[in-house]
């Protein structure tokens, strides 16, 4: 399966001050096509700027209805909080969830007690669910985790760890404001 991770932003915003993925990270191919039959958005931490992430979804749902052509699109985040998930999972297929810090594990805790009791219910029905274990993190998650397709990664490394295509939008996110606003 063709698949594209598509970097949009460099900030980290669950850490005070926001702090950025280095430089090394973000791709330095900025994306020409959409030809892909899986898109994940990923970053820093696309959720840190979610009315800019629902733009982008919407954006790649019509997309989809235009084109005719089935995508996949998921969202890589590592701070896992259920209520942001919850806020956008109804403009995608789903959510990868890769947890890389034990404060990242408190919100994937709860994330994953919220989405046992709604498992295949609302919103959340026919969702893909996956979930990424680093090295680092393993030993710190719950036992139950029936509601994920787990993959356990060789290293800490997500961009070597995880195939497809890398590749960023032309500008980074970097606030909420002015982001695919048409109106400018």
């Amino acid at each position: 399966m063709s698949s594209l991770r598509l970097f949009v932003t460099r900030i980290i915003k669950d850490e005070w001050p926001n702090k950025v993925v280095g430089n090394d990270t973000v791709p330095d191919g900025i994306v020409t096509s959409f030809d892909y039959e899986e898109i994940i958005i990923c970053g820093g931490e696309p959720f840190a700027f979610k009315r800019n992430l629902e733009r982008l979804l919407q954006a790649l749902f019509m997309l989809r209805k235009s084109t005719g052509i089935e995508r996949k699109v998921l969202v890589e985040t590592s701070k896992c909080d259920f209520w942001a998930i919850d806020d956008v999972i109804k403009l995608c297929d789903g959510i990868i969830c890769t947890p890389k810090t034990k404060e990242n594990m408190v919100w994937f805790k709860q994330l994953n007690n919220e989405l046992l009791k709604r498992q295949n219910i609302g919103k959340f029905a026919g969702k893909t669910m996956k979930l990424n274990i680093l090295p680092s993190t393993r030993d710190f998650f719950p036992e139950n985790l029936r509601v994920w397709e787990v993959q356990y990664l060789p290293d800490d490394n997500i961009e070597t760890a995880v195939a497809g295509d890398f590749c960023r939008i032309a500008e980074l996110w970097e606030s909420d404001q002015g982001w695919y606003d048409l109106t400018r």
